[in-house]
């Protein structure tokens, strides 16, 4: 959005009149379209008040550019968006209103935060009250508290907030920009100051821009809800003395491929109770909620070798010749709790079953049991719970 603001003393009255006329750019561009949004109007706007046809009984002494950029992206990357939108402005006004760029000063600002507070005050909904505590905290200009904004804002009430902020509030603030245009009586006078944001801008007399390349793509985007890799581990299996752990990726929203290993290689006492098992368990999970928080359902396969007895049991089992594990697959359901403000710890708790070909030995379930037989067999039941630990690495 382009926003400008010109304050007009005539040559008859010494009484100043603003006019503010709004711009909008496309998300991700610097580039000014006039079949965009209300851009042909306020362009007219525009020209009929700076153009070679403007009243010739004012004199222009200052235009002010103001360039803004939405908080959905990295800072640096608004940052230099928001400076192309600026040249923009200044060459339309130097090359196509034949503006002296001398009387033209810059001033960029990656995001108007305070713009963004004043909004959320003015329009609450529910869940704006903790949005704005969120945004009240750490520096504007700091890139890590920017970073730490968006990641707190995006995991605030499972994302729900921050699906209302980029329907109703991100496009009022995306690709802004404010011109203070002061004109003034033949006689000298202090030009108004522009209108300011509490963050830090530079200002600077603007150049004729020279060819860039297009801003990154990632600088103004949809909330990021895949590419982040999670670590976890079972304290229900390490319970059971059970080692294991989990890798997950989310390949896309609410999409995410999952590889859990398990392994135990001990008798529990004695030798008629055991629990050797070697499991690999792949699974692709679909989350009910944004940001892969919330209820969860998989579908998973497994391939798992096993060596078990209890002291009741006449026999011990084992997968035959211990070169045949049981193979098979299944579904589960399982819910997942964030811990923390940034959501990089969570708590998750599954449960699923699934059907397995079974091919194995049964021993005598003693010390150095003879082989009795072998025996092959469908088994269909639960095959996992788990009481989970997970970390997401880059949130």
């Amino acid at each position: 959005m382009f926003v400008l603001v010109a304050a007009i003393v005539s040559g008859v009255s010494s009484h100043a009149r603003r006019t503010d006329i709004v711009i909008d750019f496309p998300i991700n561009s610097h580039h000014i379209d006039r079949n965009f949004s209300d851009n042909t109007r306020q362009l007219q706007r525009l020209d009929s008040l700076l153009g070679p046809n403007r009243d010739k009984t004012l004199s222009i002494d200052t235009v002010w550019v103001r360039a803004y950029a939405s908080p959905d992206g990295r800072l640096d990357s608004n940052r230099e968006l928001s400076l192309r939108r600026m040249v923009s402005i200044h060459d339309y006004l130097v090359g196509t209103l034949g503006l002296d760029e001398e009387k033209i000063y810059g001033m960029s600002s990656s995001v108007p935060w305070q713009t963004f507070r004043e909004m959320l005050a003015a329009r609450p909904f529910d869940g704006s009250d903790k949005a704005l505590e969120i945004i009240a905290e750490g520096d504007d200009d700091n890139s890590a508290d920017n970073t730490r904004r968006m990641n707190r804002l995006k995991r605030l009430d499972h994302g729900r907030v921050w699906a209302i902020l980029c329907r109703d509030f991100f496009p009022e603030m995306r690709a802004a920009c404010t011109l203070v245009v002061c004109t003034s009586l033949p006689q000298p006078q202090t030009p108004p100051a522009p209108v300011t944001e509490t963050e830090s801008v530079t200002e600077t007399t603007l150049t004729p821009a020279q060819p860039q390349p297009e801003p990154a793509a990632t600088t103004e985007s949809e909330p990021r809800c895949s590419g982040s890799w999670r670590l976890g581990t079972s304290a229900a299996a390490w319970a059971a003395a059970v080692a294991n752990i989990m890798g997950e990726y989310d390949f896309a929203c609410r999409w995410s491929v999952a590889l859990a290993a398990d392994y135990s290689g001990w008798n529990y006492g004695k030798t008629t109770r055991k629990y050797r098992v070697f499991r690999l368990r792949p699974e692709v999970r679909f989350y009910t909620m944004p940001r892969h928080q919330g209820f969860f359902v998989e579908a998973h396969a497994a391939m798992i070798y096993y060596n078990v007895a209890l002291p009741s049991w006449d026999y011990r089992i084992q997968d035959r010749d211990g070169r045949r594990p049981a193979i098979g697959g299944g579904i589960g359901i399982g819910y997942r709790l964030p811990l923390d403000r940034d959501g990089r710890w969570s708590v998750e708790a599954a449960v699923g079953a699934g059907a397995y070909h079974l091919d194995y030995d049964r021993f005598e379930n003693r010390a150095n049991g003879a082989l009795v037989d072998s025996r092959k067999r469908f088994f269909f039941g639960i095959d996992n719970v788990a009481l989970s630990i997970t970390y997401t690495i880059n949130p």
